[in-house]
């Protein structure tokens, strides 16, 4: 795992056993409660059962061979819940301003709280990622584990969001001139803003 990523997961690791000790509930139960249900989401969970088993995706490495999927055990938090599009495309609508949703001044407040970030050429709020681009900025969260790839984006003034999934993480072998890798990232960049070109330059870092 990327150094960064490692990071990351520790961090996000650490952020959910500090939520689940000031909620005074298992981190599951208390993102069940405070997220999942009022978001209305009927397929996000860190235990697909068997109704769900038939149709959780397989993922594959770089050289799209199977990979089985990753028990994240204590780092749920960092990345553990499986989810749907459509589910995902339930959060999005849900987070929107305006949206009237349970969840919409939480989410809201996230983004009040910003740092710079000169990797990305924007800045770092509570968990987004803020892109200042052509055609206007926009948030991001992105997403690589064992086989599985997710990109979520969202404009809160035009009230425009794309999610983007993949059964596989990118592949090296389908790098662009420029070097880059294109994934879901990308792609859900270059869907909601089209001047973002889709070739991988000084774009997503997996």
């Amino acid at each position: 795992m990327p150094r960064g990523n490692t990071r990351n997961a520790v961090g996000y690791t650490l952020l959910g056993m500090a939520l689940a000790y000031r909620g005074g509930r298992p981190y599951e139960t208390l993102l069940q409660r405070r997220l999942i249900e009022p978001a209305g989401l009927q397929d996000t969970t860190f235990h697909p059962g068997a109704a769900m088993a038939s149709r959780v995706a397989e993922g594959h490495d770089a050289a799209l061979k199977p990979v089985p999927p990753l028990e994240f055990g204590i780092f749920g938090p960092a990345g553990g819940l499986r989810s749907t599009p459509r589910d995902m495309a339930r959060f999005a609508a849900a987070i929107l301003p305006g949206s009237g949703s349970r969840i919409a001044r939480a989410a809201q407040l996230l983004l009040t709280v910003r740092r710079p970030a000169p990797p990305i050429g924007g800045m770092q709020a509570l968990g987004w990622e803020v892109h200042d681009a052509p055609g206007g900025a926009f948030m991001s969260k992105d997403g690589v584990t064992a086989g599985q790839a997710a990109s979520m984006v969202f404009d809160p003034d035009k009230g425009i969001a794309i999610v983007a999934f993949s059964n596989t993480i990118p592949n090296p072998r389908s790098s662009t001139p420029s070097g880059g890798w294109v994934g879901t990232a990308d792609i859900a960049r270059h869907v909601l803003r089209p001047q973002i070109p889709l070739d991988g330059e000084g774009g997503t870092v997996y």
